[in-house]
């Protein structure tokens, strides 16, 4: 899940051709997120060094009992929500970092989260919270 900066045809464009290098560089290697986002970030310098993004990468993973864990690496993209079968929620903010662009030398780190039976993980894009002259906590 990402979102590049701008609204405009360009910025679609940009998040087209990321998202299929993510899927390109993640089929490949098959490495943790945190390495697969630094891969990302290299070639997002090379090829659109006067943009940024923002990404999500994870791998669910069912272990032999059926249970689900999640492991995720964030390029300033805001952090998935967890709720619980219950109705308790949280956010995943393991595994964060700089937005792909800003300086693709630094390490890119992961987390892994056991996900609880029957829960649900809602990701989603800025657009979906934020709104001019409106408070981020109220999105």
């Amino acid at each position: 899940m990402g979102d590049v900066t701008g609204h405009d045809l360009r910025a679609a464009i940009t998040m087209s051709q990321l998202r299929t290098m993510l899927r390109g560089i993640g089929c490949d290697r098959q490495e943790p997120p945190g390495r697969i986002l630094h891969r990302l970030d290299l070639a997002h310098e090379i090829l659109y060094p006067q943009a940024t993004a923002t990404c999500l990468y994870a791998l669910l993973d069912q272990d032999d009992d059926g249970g689900w864990t999640i492991t995720y690496s964030s390029a300033g993209h805001p952090p998935p929500l967890l709720v619980t079968h219950e109705g308790d929620t949280h956010y995943l903010r393991g595994g964060r970092g700089l937005l792909l662009g800003v300086d693709p030398s630094l390490p890119r780190h992961h987390a892994t989260e056991t996900l609880p039976a029957r829960s649900t993980l809602l990701m989603y894009t800025d657009g979906l919270i934020e709104r001019r002259g409106e408070d981020l906590a109220q999105g």
